[in-house]
C-alpha cells in the first residue's frame, strides 16, 4: 500500500532541509509552499521532485542564500531587478508583494527580473492574485537553457518558456499554465527518473527525426538545470 502524508508533514520535511542547506527559515517556508502546493495542483514534475536539484544547487552555491535583489530601475509601473541567483520562489513572491501594493497606484504593474534561479511551478503563484480580485500574468525565460529548436529547426535555441496567467471569476478563478514548447524538460527528465517512455515522439534528434526516447534528450541537450 502506498503511503501518503499530509501537507503539514511535507511543508515542514521541506522547510527542515532547506534551512539545513543554509536557507532561512522564511525564504525556506516560501520554497516549501510553493513545491508542496504544486503537486497538489497536480504539477509533479515541478513539486517536491525539485527539492534534490534545489538542494544540491544550494551547496554548490549555485543558488545565493542571502541577500536582495537588486533595483536596476524603477519608474512606478515598471521596474526591473537583478535577482543575484535568489531562490526563484522568493523574488517570484516578493515580486507579487510589489506588484500587490503598485497596483493600487498604477492600473498595470510590471515587473522583469534577470538572474532569478528557477522559480518552479508558475500555477502556484496564481491564486493569491486572484483571491484579491486581481489579474496576473507570469512567464519565465532562461537564455541558457537552450533546449528548445524553433519550428523547422533542429538545434535548440531557446528555453520551453513557460506563460501563465490567473484570472478570477465570480466562482473558481481561471489559472492558466503552460509551455510553448511540447512538453516541459521536467515531464522528460521525471520520465527518464522511472524508465518510462513519452506518451508521443515529441523529442526531435539532431537530424530531425522524432523519438519518444527520454535518454537521448540527455544526450544532445543537457539543460543547465531542471526546467
Amino acid at each position: 500500500m502506498e503511503k501518503r502524508y499530509s501537507y503539514q508533514q511535507l511543508f515542514d520535511f521541506a522547510v527542515k532541509v532547506l534551512q539545513k542547506a543554509g536557507l532561512s527559515s522564511d525564504r525556506s517556508e516560501i520554497m516549501a509552499r510553493t513545491l508542496v502546493v504544486s503537486d497538489l495542483m497536480g504539477h509533479t514534475t515541478h513539486g517536491l521532485q525539485l527539492l534534490p536539484p534545489y538542494l544540491k544547487q544550494l551547496e554548490e552555491n549555485q543558488m545565493t542564500k542571502s541577500g536582495e535583489p537588486e533595483v536596476i530601475s524603477d519608474f512606478g509601473s515598471a521596474a526591473t531587478w537583478n535577482g543575484h541567483h535568489l531562490p526563484g520562489p522568493y523574488l517570484v513572491e516578493k515580486g507579487i508583494d510589489l506588484g500587490l501594493e503598485r497596483i493600487e497606484q498604477h492600473p498595470v504593474f510590471t515587473l522583469a527580473i534577470q538572474n532569478s534561479h528557477h522559480i518552479a511551478c508558475l500555477a502556484a503563484y496564481l491564486e493569491r492574485v486572484t483571491e484579491l480580485g486581481k489579474i496576473i500574468i507570469l512567464g519565465s525565460s532562461d537564455p541558457g537553457n537552450q533546449t528548445v529548436a524553433p519550428y523547422g529547426g533542429t538545434t535548440g535555441v531557446y528555453s520551453p518558456d513557460p506563460l501563465s496567467y490567473g484570472l478570477p471569476t465570480q466562482g473558481d478563478p481561471i489559472l492558466f499554465d503552460s509551455s510553448a514548447s511540447t512538453l516541459a524538460n521536467g515531464q522528460i527528465m521525471q520520465r527518464h527518473a522511472h524508465g518510462q517512455m513519452l506518451d508521443g515522439a515529441w523529442l526531435q534528434k539532431s537530424d530531425g527525426s522524432l523519438t519518444d526516447d527520454p535518454p537521448h534528450f540527455l544526450k544532445i541537450r543537457q539543460p543547465p538545470f531542471y526546467r
